[in-house]
Formats: structure tokens, C-alpha cells, sequence
């Protein structure tokens, strides 16, 4: 859970970032900090986010549990909940 909380996290985190920037007008002084003070991130962003997309569906399931880890250890689920509306 702690991988899986990691990568689809990290993933998630961003996008929502980046999406904010860009509506903000902000997304290109946002990658251009990114890309120079953070080029390993930047790199592994690069690679996710464009792959993310068509599968994203998928992982449901795991940022559930991921939730629910998080919950038992006393931490905010809420990092990773999925509210079903």
C-alpha cells in the first residue's frame, strides 16, 4: 500500500496541481520550475501522467484501500478517498 499510496499519489497530486496551474494561467511558470529545480521529478511526470489516462479507471480499487491502510494507521484517508457520488 505504501508503493502503490507513492506512485498513484504522486501521480494523482500532480495532475491535480498542474490542472490548477493551467487554469490559473500558471502552468507554464509551473513546469518551467519544476523542469529546472526539480528535472528528476519533471522526468518522471513526463513519463506518468501521459500513461495515466487510459487506465486510470483501474486504480479504484487500490487508492480505496490505500484509504482504508491509511485509516487503521490513524492517518487522513482522505488523501485517497474517492467519493462516489
Amino acid at each position: 500500500m505504501s508503493y502503490a499510496a507513492l506512485t498513484k499519489g504522486l501521480t494523482a497530486i500532480s495532475t491535480e496541481l498542474l490542472i490548477a496551474a493551467h487554469r490559473l494561467g500558471l502552468d507554464e511558470q509551473l513546469w518551467n520550475e519544476v523542469s529546472s529545480s526539480q528535472p528528476e521529478l519533471a522526468a518522471i511526470l513526463t513519463r506518468s501522467i501521459p500513461s495515466m489516462t487510459p487506465k486510470a479507471h483501474r486504480w479504484i480499487g487500490e487508492m480505496e484501500e490505500i484509504s482504508e491502510t491509511f485509516q487503521e494507521l490513524g492517518l487522513t484517508e482522505r488523501i485517497f478517498f474517492l467519493r462516489r457520488s
